[in-house]
């Protein structure tokens, strides 16, 4: 592990190595150190992925070049760094509706069970497991609408020049 390493350069040898240890138990996700590694692997192979998408996609579609300064390709540029930014606030919305609806259900319970204020009496907690795995389906239909929909529409309207330029602004928030 030579992130550890290079964090830790100044560090004894008995304490790294127990340092190291201790990470190595920590990879089953119990630590933040196992969840930034893990991150950090999500992200390379999504921006991996998506160089390799947008290489099949320019091979296959046979541009040559994409000149960003047409104004096919800067439409596309556009649309694409939108779309990460209005599928977060589309998601966003969608927890905090989901939350405000758990939130509402605690209320209810805890004014109409009685004991519940005391510890004696239990919250129906199957009502909140419920409510959450609704809205977790429902909710997150229209996000999974825009993307599955926009390659589609920009595609049919604007061509492929355009489509091309469109993922090519997903790899910076990657």
């Amino acid at each position: 592990m030579p992130l550890i390493f290079a964090e830790t350069p100044s560090m004894p040898l008995e304490s790294l190595w127990h340092f190291y240890m201790n990470s190595a138990i920590c990879c089953f996700g119990n630590c933040k150190l196992s969840q930034n590694i893990l991150l950090g692997f999500a992200i390379g192979s999504a921006a991996l992925l998506s160089l390799a998408l947008f290489g099949a996609f320019v091979s296959h579609a046979s541009i040559s070049t994409v000149d960003v300064l047409t104004p096919k390709v800067f439409i596309g540029l556009i649309v694409g760094a939108m779309l990460p930014y209005w599928l977060s606030a589309m998601a966003m919305k969608s927890v905090g509706s989901a939350a405000l609806k758990m939130v509402e259900e605690v209320r209810r319970q805890f004014n109409t069970i009685p004991g519940l204020m005391e510890g004696t009496a239990k919250l129906d907690c199957a009502i909140c497991a419920k409510i959450s795995t609704d809205a977790s389906i429902k909710e997150m239909i229209p996000p999974g609408a825009l993307v599955m929909l926009t390659p589609l529409i920009v595609g049919t309207f604007f061509g492929v020049e355009t489509l091309s330029a469109v993922p090519s602004c997903w790899l910076p928030h990657f």
